[in-house]
């Protein structure tokens, strides 16, 4: 089976569930919970499979924290398909969080990245009509090259008045922190780590196709 097929995240899942784990969202977090996973999605640069990911979350149960950008020059938050999106996953009692990108964005134009932080907090609040809660800071590869450090390594991250920073130790050191970049799982999927107890699971859903999405997707490739 493809690993990186939404049948396959379902089986993820449905596995998790059978072995006793509560799977939810950050704000939805229980840490009296002994088997607990937190599932985590950060939209980096496209807005596909995100309504796959939620209807199989719904289906069984579950919530996630869906981590939206507002510097993004793929999609745009204020356009009609990801307002769309965005309350759909509200409609379904997923959270949505803020992936940050204040590092960079505040090192190209010489700005305090904290002001540009809740610039950025209040822009995504004032679309979606509600507080937010979690947050994820954006660190791709144009952030190595030019070597921007993360903004926790710059500041107290105290500093944000948030209630989940998903790089807090709590969340990458006293529980197992998988991810799915670049379509590598480089310490294995959902299904090699159910011998952790408390997991955090980071997926990015543009990089998960079923057979037409993934035709579909390279059509649109050869388009631009």
């Amino acid at each position: 089976m493809n690993k990186f097929s939404f049948k396959y995240y379902k089986k993820m899942l449905k596995k998790a569930i059978s072995c006793g784990f509560t799977i939810s969202s950050f704000e939805n977090f229980d840490k009296k919970k002994k088997k607990t996973i937190i599932l985590r999605h950060d939209i980096d640069y496209s807005l596909k499979g995100i309504l796959e990911f939620a209807k199989i979350e719904n289906d069984l149960g579950v919530t996630s924290t869906y981590f939206f950008r507002v510097h993004s020059s793929k999609y745009n938050p204020f356009s009609q398909d990801c307002y769309y999106i965005l309350n759909y996953l509200k409609n379904l009692n997923h959270e949505i969080g803020l992936h940050f990108d204040s590092s960079y964005f505040s090192e190209i134009f010489k700005l305090d990245p904290i002001s540009v932080f809740n610039k950025e907090k209040i822009i995504l609040e004032t679309i979606i009509d509600k507080k937010i809660k979690s947050v994820s800071e954006h660190y791709d590869i144009y952030c190595n090259i030019f070597n921007i450090q993360k903004l926790d390594s710059q500041i107290n991250i105290k500093k944000l008045k948030i209630q989940n920073y998903a790089y807090d130790k709590k969340f990458v050191i006293d529980m197992k922190y998988i991810s799915d970049s670049n379509g590598n799982w480089r310490e294995g999927d959902i299904l090699e780590n159910l011998n952790f107890k408390r997991l955090q699971v980071l997926t990015h859903p543009e990089l998960w196709f079923d057979k037409v999405q993934f035709i579909d997707y390279l059509t649109h490739q050869k388009d631009d």
